[in-house]
């Protein structure tokens, strides 16, 4: 289960996978309390399905709904619900000795309220959400860019001044392609000055593994790794690679734990602002990464549900 995780880590190089999560999480609690009325409906709806219709469904036209009990009847409520098969039910309570017109207005009203009005609900929460997650958007990357703008005009005027105390007129073009051949701060939005309580910023090393961490190649690599591992994981099921797939498991292991180091390295563990476990896709990385540790220290280990083919083999 903890392995099937790494599929998760390809939402983050997709941004419409990032905005359907984030919606989700924002929205989390207006479709916990929908969920909440949605419930009590149910309960009310099969208690009176289970009075009306108790014991007087007829078993022999060959149906396994019924109302006899709260269990089968919340199911048949449920069932109403989604609109699967509700013509069943239609047929079984139409034949009971329940008076036709109560029969159809308790099922009309129910597929009415519980159909169309409170999984349509859902519904809108989801697009509302949308709407709302897309005008923020729009108003961050505005207000982003016109920042950014504000940063660099305050900063070419700030270096300006600076020009003119410390260069002739003669030096102030130099001065003013210097500037702006000058390359940005690779360490940008990074706070840690010196990451693990030792590699600073002004060390080459670490220099070398920020560009490494935060280059796309490196992205692009990790994720082809991630679409191997999780394509290997399906196959392991039906024990295709047997044994000799460990070493397989170890390697892609290995990359996923010097992705981790390299990006602690870089940003820094967790003290800083932009810190590696400052970020919640960070967080999924580092506890697949110590499941991949855990996977590996009992490869050797007799555990029935330590792979997944080993798992059926188990029942």
């Amino acid at each position: 289960m903890f392995r099937v995780l790494r599929v998760i880590r390809l939402l983050r190089s997709m941004k419409f996978m990032g905005t359907i999560v984030n919606v989700l999480y924002k929205k989390f609690f207006s479709f916990l309390y929908l969920f909440l009325i949605l419930l009590i409906f149910l309960l009310m709806y099969a208690l009176v399905g289970e009075q009306l219709y108790a014991g007087k469904t007829n078993a022999n036209l060959g149906y396994r709904e019924n109302f006899d009990t709260f269990y089968f009847a919340f199911l048949a409520v449920f069932q109403l619900l989604t609109i699967t098969n509700w013509t069943d039910l239609q047929i079984l309570t139409l034949n009971t000795e329940v008076y036709r017109g109560v029969t159809v207005l308790f099922l009309i009203s129910w597929i009415i309220i519980g159909s169309y009005i409170f999984l349509n609900l859902f519904i809108g929460i989801l697009i509302n959400g949308f709407v709302m997650e897309s005008a923020i958007e729009m108003n961050d990357e505005e207000a982003e860019m016109l920042e950014k703008k504000e940063a660099e005009e305050k900063a070419e005027r700030e270096q300006l001044l600076k020009l003119k105390e410390n260069y002739s007129n003669d030096n102030l073009i130099d001065g003013l392609v210097a500037i702006k051949s000058r390359g940005k701060n690779p360490f940008d939005g990074i706070e840690c000055n010196e990451s693990l309580f030792f590699f600073s910023k002004k060390m080459k090393f670490r220099k070398v593994i920020h560009r490494v961490a935060t280059s796309n190649i490196f992205e692009n690599f990790i994720l082809i790794v991630i679409v191997f591992s999780s394509i290997k994981l399906a196959l392991d099921t039906y024990d295709l690679f047997g044994t000799s797939s460990m070493p397989i498991d170890w390697m892609m292991n290995v990359l996923f734990i010097l992705e981790a180091t390299f990006k602690i390295i870089s940003n820094g563990l967790i003290m800083d602002s932009g810190s590696y476990l400052r970020n919640g896709w960070n967080i999924l990385d580092c506890i697949i990464v110590i499941i991949s540790i855990i996977d590996m220290a009992l490869v050797n280990m007799d555990l029935s549900f330590q792979k997944v083919h080993q798992f059926y083999l188990f029942f």
